[in-house]
């Protein structure tokens, strides 16, 4: 029954990757960007055939460390905070009554951020799957992203008339896969902290020549979707054949404006939170004040990283209400 029901699953598998291969195929020739890559084509075939058992492994994984960083959070949480400590002991109509306190809240935020440190591992949980069981479906799962951007290019291309939707195409899912690229593909290790510097930076570079390219189609949709195609389909040969540190070549970015501010408002608002998590601590603990300031300004400092003075000057405002004894 078991062989039955995994045969059945190997053929269907099959038959999707092959019609993914034939598409992207017919796709590739409409846009005139060169045949689909031999490695490609395998990796296609690899994270159609693996994608059943990849599932199957990460399921039970990742609701491991979803309870696991629940669990820690929830716990450090009753430690830190005695209030909390004690709310936890109340019945569930107590609980229910008390919901908008600062223990309720805690209680409700909680299993949200352990929800979040579980995304954030679980990228690493499925490259340490294919490393394991030989499984790689979870390091070619972003092949899916660009095979559909190169597919929508193609419609552009095969259209007789440019309609509303092909304006708005966007790259955006795509770019999303480039800076996940070095921790997904599985070829650079955790502790090549200057290699993934560099390469993050060449990410950043490769999404500035997508977002260059994709700004094209108001000008001639036709064209910029073959330019938006061609880098693509040259990103994820380069992604699968593991050089993710050189996704495009230095030709195709020397004309893409360098863009010197990345994420500013997000790690403005990250190191808010994180410097008010810091002073709420602190007063559950009892720290000094002085403690207090010089941890907020290792956050500061640990995410702004090259620009920490504006971090600390665009954030100084807060340090009065946060640190009232300051």
């Amino acid at each position: 029954m078991f062989a039955l029901v995994r045969g059945r699953i190997v053929a269907h598998q099959r038959k999707v990757a092959d019609a993914k291969i034939k598409r992207l195929r017919e796709d590739v020739e409409t846009l005139g960007i060169g045949p689909v890559p031999g490695p490609l084509r395998v990796a296609l075939r690899i994270r159609y055939h693996t994608g059943p058992l990849f599932f199957l492994i990460l399921a039970p994984v990742t609701f491991f460390l979803f309870i696991l960083c629940g669990r820690l959070v929830m716990g450090t949480a009753a430690m830190a905070f005695p209030e909390y400590a004690h709310y936890r002991q109340l019945s569930r109509a107590a609980q229910d009554a008390a919901a908008w306190s600062w223990p309720g809240v805690i209680n409700f935020f909680g299993p949200l951020l352990g929800l979040v440190l579980t995304s954030l591992l679980v990228r690493r949980a499925a490259v340490l799957t294919g490393w394991l069981f030989d499984v790689k479906a979870g390091s070619f799962m972003c092949l899916n992203t660009w095979v559909e951007l190169i597919h929508r290019c193609a419609d552009v291309v095969r259209a007789p008339r440019i309609r509303d939707e092909h304006y708005t195409s966007s790259v955006s899912n795509s770019v999303g896969r480039i800076y996940k690229a070095r921790s997904m593909r599985g070829t650079v290790g955790v502790s090549s902290w200057r290699r993934r510097r560099v390469m993050r930076e060449h990410a950043f570079r490769v999404a500035d020549a997508m977002r260059a390219a994709e700004a094209q189609l108001d000008v001639d949709p036709k064209e910029a979707a073959r330019r938006i195609a061609a880098l693509t389909l040259k990103i994820s040969n380069r992604y699968v054949e593991g050089r993710v540190g050189a996704l495009l070549d230095q030709s195709d970015l020397d004309d893409v404006p360098v863009i010197e501010k990345r994420f500013e408002a997000a790690k403005l608002a990250i190191s808010a939170l994180c410097i008010a998590g810091v002073a709420l601590g602190a007063q559950a603990l009892g720290l000094p004040i002085q403690v207090s300031v010089m941890t907020s300004v290792v956050v500061v400092a640990a995410v702004f990283r090259n620009t920490t003075i504006t971090g600390l000057s665009a954030l100084a405002f807060l340090y009065p209400f946060l640190f009232p004894a300051k």
